[in-house]
């Protein structure tokens, strides 16, 4: 199995470090550090949305430090991959189990996390009504 520190570090060879994005504020820094991850772990974070195992951003945070990523990018980028509707749609079905870094099956989805997802769901649809109905 690839260390995550050397993972990130080959996904950015180019010279370009997850933190540098001129130009793009912010935002930019997040869709760079997200597809910082995507390259160094294809599994976890490449376009097919899957569960995520629990403390993955625990496990990879040293190696996002190492490799230069701001932690308020790291954390953005974790956050929106874990709010958005396609990964609650991954971890709300029954019998959902998340992976590691490596793409391993690590476990089932607790029901506790399951019924989270399905709540997020819930919620951001009543939200999303509530915005079109204003």
């Amino acid at each position: 199995m690839t260390r995550p520190k050397d993972a990130l570090a080959s996904a950015h060879d180019d010279g370009v470090t997850p933190t540098q994005a001129p130009g793009k504020g912010t935002a930019g820094a997040h869709t760079l550090t997200r597809k910082t991850f995507a390259a160094a772990y294809l599994a976890a974070f490449g376009p097919d949305v899957k569960s995520l195992a629990l403390g993955i951003g625990r496990e990879i945070w040293p190696a996002a430090k190492a490799a230069g990523i701001k932690r308020n990018a790291f954390n953005a980028a974790i956050g929106r991959r874990v709010s958005s509707p396609a990964y609650l749609e991954a971890l709300s079905p029954e019998g959902a189990v998340p992976i590691g870094l490596d793409g391993a099956v690590v476990g089932p989805v607790s029901e506790e996390h399951r019924a989270g997802a399905i709540a997020m769901m819930t919620k951001n649809a009543c939200n999303q009504r509530s915005a079109v109905n204003a």
